[in-house]
């Protein structure tokens, strides 16, 4: 049997690697999520089903010629040696003589007691390695144990799977649509129980992507009419500083530059505050640099008469510990600050699950979401949005300043991520299907018996 281990990103991409390397007879055999985030699977290849049960039954690791281990000697010998150490005489603290005297001849050790000893020694040794080949034996055990809960609980989620595809068809057409998308297990279920009641396919997906809209968070208010000091704030390399700009310039060309000012906090990335300022000379706008909190303080005051100050802040990723030192300068600045959430549209699923909970101490009000034009898919932001209950302000979907910058609107993503799938997303593949929907289907039924 040939059993292999793969990781990647998302359970798609790991599915594909199994069939690249293993072909299509593979068997998964377990798959988890892993620290960090991606998934891991194990499958196999010309596994024999009869020889790992009988594996389940005898356990000789250690091949020919090795006794089995028996529980019960086992614990009988772990009794005995307890036992032994407790029956041990204490050896009396020799006693100091009263005066000086003669040194006592120390009498030679028998060859009888030597050999005695010699014969202790090999028992406790042989007591040792049986204890540690019986713990080997029964962590070999519980792998295997686990390895077929994981084939019983696969073959389990594929005969769900295989199941709701023969007794309702669309409803399985459906979700393999809304999973094409990118959307999670979760919300395309939802989705789904939602309009299950439409007969025809094509009137339930629209129906379906119509209640995706209306779940899609979107911010009303705009935060560029309503001014204030409004911070950007993300992991690195989302395109904060040129969204900075665009947000810059629209107010611009709306209400002119002399009520705009822009502040950097960044101060780790070299050439940041000279990018900023190649933007400001651009629009004729006064820029300034704030190194802790007490600088962005003095810094806002002076702006006092400004209708809106844009703060341009350092990208960390989430996992930073520098992240709660930037957090801390636009808490303790003792000005009320609007916090943007700057994401971007091809970060995969795990990466948003990790980011949004790490800047959640923040408060985001809004969402503004980059590199539209650059996302494979848009139903892993989607989700994510929908999930964290985080609004969408804007969304960009090029590098051209300011026409790339779009408020939000949940309608026309929505017909934009439908867009992208008749292009060129590729089909989920049934085995990804049946462990997602059928796994689901599986744990729904147990919950519903218990």
């Amino acid at each position: 049997m040939n059993i292999r281990r793969f990781l990647a990103p998302d359970i798609r991409q790991a599915i594909s690697q199994v069939r690249e390397e293993l072909g299509a007879d593979a068997v998964i055999l377990s798959n988890r999520s892993v620290e960090g985030g991606g998934v891991e699977i194990i499958a196999a290849i010309d596994y024999d089903e009869e020889a790992i049960r009988e594996a389940a039954r005898i356990r000789d690791m250690k091949g020919p010629g090795k006794p089995k281990i028996d529980p019960a000697i086992l614990a009988a010998t772990l009794d005995a040696a307890r036992k032994s150490k407790l029956a041990e005489p204490a050896v009396p603290a020799p006693r100091q003589p009263v005066g000086p005297g003669p040194k006592p001849i120390e009498p030679r050790r028998p060859v009888a007691s030597i050999a005695e000893h010699q014969v202790k020694k090999g028992n406790r040794i042989a007591r040792e390695e049986h204890i540690a080949d019986g713990q080997g034996t029964l962590a070999q055990l519980h792998r295997e144990i686990q390895m077929l809960k994981f084939m019983v609980g696969s073959q389990l989620s594929e005969f769900a799977w295989d199941q709701m595809s023969r007794r309702n068809p669309n409803r399985v057409q459906l979700l393999r649509r809304l999973t094409n998308l990118g959307l999670s297990a979760e919300l395309c279920q939802a989705l789904v129980d939602q309009v299950d009641f439409e007969p025809e396919v094509e009137q339930a997906w629209n129906l379906a992507v119509k209640s995706l809209a209306r779940q899609l968070p979107v911010l009303e208010n705009n935060v560029l009419e309503e001014g204030g000091v409004v911070a950007l704030v993300g992991p690195t390399g989302v395109g904060k500083t040129t969204s900075i700009a665009k947000l810059a310039a629209r107010f611009s060309l709306r209400h002119g530059h002399r009520h705009l000012a822009l502040v950097t906090t960044d101060g780790f990335r070299i050439g940041a505050h000279d990018q900023l300022l190649n933007y400001g000379r651009i629009l004729d706008v006064p820029v300034r640099m704030a190194h802790n909190a007490e600088d962005l303080h003095d810094i806002l005051n002076g702006f006092a008469d400004k209708r809106l100050v844009l703060v341009d802040t350092a990208g960390m990723g989430q996992r930073d510990e520098r992240l709660t030192q930037q957090f801390s300068v636009l808490r303790e600045c003792g000005m009320p600050v609007t916090n943007l959430l700057v994401l971007s549209a091809t970060t995969q699923r795990f990466g948003l699950e990790e980011i949004l909970p790490a800047y959640a101490a923040l408060e985001p009000a809004a969402c503004l979401l980059t590199k539209v034009d650059e996302a494979g898919s848009l139903g892993e932001v989607f989700s994510a949005l929908i999930r964290h209950r985080l609004p969408l302000a804007w969304f960009a979907d090029g590098q051209r300043v300011p026409e790339d910058l779009h408020p939000a609107r949940a309608w026309a993503l929505v017909e934009r991520a439908q867009q992208l799938l008749n292009g060129h997303r590729d089909e989920v593949h049934d085995e990804v299907m049946a462990m997602t929907f059928g796994g689901l289907a599986v744990n729904a039924g147990v919950s519903a018996h218990r």
